[in-house]
């Protein structure tokens, strides 16, 4: 049996707020300040195509989400998933919005396309007080941007993932263990590719 491809649709960020007020759905944060106008090529009388409301119910109104947002380039995601579907909005900026419906199977690929690309980093894994992060000479002046991605089985946030970019790639900021009282960070090298497994115990906590 073949599986579903993933479907996609760029759309004006005021066709994406209106098909969703259509559909009575409440925009993830991040879109839900989109402007409003009415995209008639998707709506039929009262109807909005049955494929574009499927995705936009699994992005909008799932029983676990993964909301990314970077600031490199202002890009946000937002990902949902419904049982066996995924869906998604994707924009960059003041961009149109891409809107998606693929297999809950893809959640891994399709996240990776909500990480900007950067170069592959190759620097040995770092351990440091959490606390004196910011100043760690091994990331002076190379932090340029943040990745967070945050999990959530709404209403409750179950974790967050964050990224820390640099000129050279992407690194893991994930805490680690106790040491006299205080809290210690292991920061080391990742790629996009690495996101589907960095949520997927706060996934498997919501989904079990």
């Amino acid at each position: 049996m073949r599986t579903l491809d993933a479907r996609r649709l760029v759309l004006q960020p005021g066709e994406v707020a209106a098909l969703t007020a259509r559909l009575r759905l409440r925009l993830p944060p991040g879109f839900d300040a989109l402007p409003t106008t009415s995209p008639w090529s998707l709506i039929s009388g009262d109807d909005v195509h049955p494929s574009v409301a499927a995705g936009l119910r699994a992005t909008c109104a799932p029983p676990v989400a993964i909301l990314v947002a970077t600031d490199l380039g202002g890009c946000a995601g937002a990902f949902g998933i419904a049982d066996d579907l995924g869906g998604s909005l994707l924009r960059t900026a003041d961009s149109d919005v891409e809107v998606s419906a693929w297999p809950a199977v893809r959640l891994g690929d399709e996240l990776a396309r909500a990480a900007p690309t950067l170069p592959e980093l190759d620097r040995p894994t770092l351990h440091v007080p959490l606390a004196e992060l910011p100043d760690a000479p091994e990331l002076a002046a190379v932090v340029v941007g943040t990745l967070r991605a945050t999990v959530v089985a709404p209403p409750y946030v179950l974790g967050q993932v964050v990224w820390l970019a640099t000129a050279a790639g992407w690194l893991a900021l994930e805490p680690a263990e106790v040491r006299r009282g205080a809290r210690w960070a292991t920061v080391r090298p990742v790629g996009p590719c690495d996101l589907g497994a960095a949520v997927a115990p706060f996934l498997a906590a919501a989904l079990t």
